[in-house]
């Protein structure tokens, strides 16, 4: 339906022109938008027309009643209709609730004070949307009862969640908690009307199925130790807990039913015999460990619980029968004590517990059998030998140990005078200075072992040995000798004579020696099995590699990428040693192997590659089974990087099978010896 309103105006008179007449009609006095979905929009116009002369602006649109907040008006607000022009207004209808009915009133202005305004009536319903919002296939509109959640739609499986998946308007009958002990019944809660009885429930003495497996053991002696639950046993299914049992620690029971998980202290004494500081003798009061901490008090009892402050404290104080000192995760002083003990400690790593000298040397031990784990030694400083440990006569262990960053005369680390040395476990020796030898330690007697390859890393001396100086008895393992140096001899390794040597596995990479040997110098040496170490960018002006003088057997090494003015990878002096199926290769100098001795004992080795001679000196190719040809390794970079290297042999490799015959020398598969660091008995 349209309406029309004429509205006379006097515009004035000249000659006979007729005045101007505006007429305004519009296309409708109501807009019915019918059902519209949640959240989908609905557009009607009303059109206004002036069917007169002159001209109409249109001043406003509003909707100004009603629902105000789900109906939009667009328009051309600088609408002006001339004779005979149009213009639309359209009225957005956007439900925002689904069933209700929503009105409203479009009111319209022109620019003409005797038209009255125009208005429009509007209405309109909200339906359900038919938008799929979880993407479950179900739009409200289908019955989804929750367009959020892609597991609810109509049909879809009960889930055991106390919800209504289904949308069939209440979830499942078994998935009620009447009794509010966590646990429905349709997750296996046999009676939900006690809250006493669920899946997982502890049994307890009350004649009831607590845990809902069918069984009510309270009666029953289901672990055969003679006690049933009803009898005090705390946990039926497990003999080795049980009231009168002796409490094992660390085994995560209450193996006495006493109310506790490893805790005893059987002896009152205060110290508890689990624990991160287990007491040594839990029958006798005055047989107990110390403990030291951060915030504790040399005064107090020493305990866990109680901890002493310093180390030099619990050394004082220990008792024979129970050696051992257990540091909380903190730092400390050092001590000095000639009663031995056992000193752990007790952070997540050695990092947690350092133990350092404000001015001095860290650790001072002399006598017995002393053992340091899971701790960092740092901050030594003495004019002596050992600046972070010295350790006189008796035996030294280092489990977990890093020594870093110490200073002394000799064994800028550790120092042992006529001690043993035993590392075990992860070692770090790193980082430490020796104004004389023996940068990160220096043996003077004694047997040093590592059985585990330890790594002495970037230490420095001044005389000889930059990472180990021995001047006893070696017998390592897998030991890492990585950017050591020396003024002197030996950048890694400084063998001071003496016999009965075992360096095995060892990797020997980037030490630097000004004078001989940069990974490994051998001077004086009787006797000693030097094999199956690789030597690579090591660097000295006679024997980059290695230097020896003196004896000893030289057996299955491989040495690469070295650099000597003589000697690039093994310079030989003097007669005794024996050199056998050796590998070297691409090293730079003058003479890969170079010898000023007159007869030397060489065999079976392969020198390839050399920046300047493979040979210098009484011994050469074809002679002795030695060779000058490519070992043939599976990958060797050249690159200055080791790590990317495999100098294991290819299956073609003239230096298979190729080294001594004789059964001593077979390789771990009883073939014939390969040559190099991946042949012979000890083979990598």
């Amino acid at each position: 339906m349209s309406r029309s309103l004429m509205v006379l105006a006097l515009v004035g008179c000249k000659g006979n022109e007729p005045p101007a007449v505006p007429s305004l009609a519009w296309s409708a006095e109501s807009l019915a938008f019918g059902d519209v979905p949640e959240g989908q929009e609905s557009v009607l116009p009303v059109v206004f027309t002036n069917e007169g002369t002159g001209e109409i602006g249109l001043l406003s649109a509003v909707v100004s009643l009603g629902d105000r907040d789900v109906w939009q008006v667009t328009w051309d607000r600088a609408a002006v209709l001339g004779a005979g022009e149009s213009t639309s207004i359209d009225v957005h209808f956007r439900p925002d609730d689904p069933g209700e009915r929503f009105g409203g009133q479009l009111h319209v202005r022109t620019d003409f004070d005797r038209v009255p305004g125009v208005f429009v009536a509007l209405e309109g319903f909200g339906s359900p949307s038919i938008d799929d919002d979880d993407a479950d296939g179900f739009t409200i509109a289908d019955g989804d009862c929750d367009d959020n959640d892609p597991q609810r739609y109509p049909g879809a499986p009960e889930r055991c969640n106390g919800r209504d998946d289904d949308c069939s308007g209440q979830p499942g009958d078994d998935e009620v908690d009447a009794d509010g002990d966590g646990v429905r019944v349709c997750a296996g809660d046999c009676d939900d009307d006690d809250d006493e009885r669920y899946p997982g429930n502890p049994e307890i003495c009350d004649q009831k199925d607590n845990d809902c497996d069918g069984v009510v053991p309270d009666d029953l002696d289901q672990d055969g130790d003679g006690l049933s639950l009803c009898q005090d046993d705390c946990a039926d299914l497990d003999p080795n807990v049980a009231p009168g049992l002796a409490e094992v620690c660390d085994d995560g029971r209450d193996n006495d039913c006493d109310g506790t998980v490893d805790s005893l202290d059987a002896d009152a004494d205060g110290h508890d015999a689990c624990g991160p500081a287990p007491d040594c003798d839990d029958s006798d009061p005055l047989v107990f460990p110390r403990a030291v901490g951060p915030s504790g008090d040399d005064a107090a009892a020493g305990s866990w619980s109680a901890p002493l402050a310093t180390l030099q404290a619990a050394l004082d104080s220990t008792v024979a029968g129970c050696p051992n000192v257990y540091l909380r995760a903190g730092s400390y002083d050092g001590a000095t004590s000639t009663v031995p003990a056992n000193v752990v400690g007790r952070g997540n790593g050695p990092g947690d517990v350092t133990l350092g000298a404000p001015a001095g040397r860290v650790l001072d031990l002399s006598g017995g059998s002393w053992s340091l784990r899971n701790l960092t030694v740092s901050g030594g400083d003495v004019a002596e030998p050992g600046g972070g440990v010295r350790i006189t006569g008796g035996s030294l262990t280092l489990r977990d140990v890093v020594v870093d960053g110490n200073q002394a005369t000799d064994g800028g680390g550790i120092a042992a005078v006529g001690a043993n040395v035993l590392l075990t476990g992860t070692n770090a020796i790193t980082g430490n200075v020796a104004s004389g030898s023996g940068g990160g330690i220096h043996l003077d007697g004694g047997v040093l072992v590592d059985v585990a390859g330890a790594a002495v890393t970037g230490n420095t001396a001044t005389v000889a040995g930059g990472g180990i100086y021995a001047a006893g008895t070696l017998q390592l393992r897998g030991t890492l000798f990585d950017a050591n140096s020396t003024d002197g001899s030996g950048g890694g390794l400084y063998v001071d004579g003496g016999g009965g040597h075992s360096v095995q596995q060892a990797l020997f990479t980037n030490d630097t020696a000004i004078v001989d040997g940069g990974g490994l110098a051998l001077a004086g040496v009787d006797f000693g099995r030097f094999r199956n170490n690789v030597f690579t960018l090591c660097t000295a002006d006679h024997g980059g590699g290695v230097w020896i003088d003196g004896g000893g057997s030289f057996t299955n090494n491989t040495l690469v990428d070295d650099t000597a003015a003589a000697g690039a990878a093994l310079y030989l002096t003097g007669d005794g040693a024996e050199v056998r199926a050796n590998i070297a290769h691409f090293n730079t100098g003058d003479g890969g192997f170079y010898t000023d001795s007159t007869a030397p004992f060489a065999t079976h080795n392969t020198v390839f590659g050399t920046a300047g001679a493979d040979w210098v000196g009484a011994w050469s190719a074809g002679v002795d089974e030695n060779r000058s040809e490519n070992p043939g390794f599976v990958g060797f970079t050249n690159d200055g990087d080791p790590s990317n290297d495999d100098l294991s042999l290819t299956a073609a490799s003239p230096s298979r099978d190729s080294g001594p015959p004789e059964p001593a020398f077979d390789d771990p598969d009883g073939s014939q010896n390969d040559r190099g660091a991946t042949g012979g008995p000890g083979a990598l």
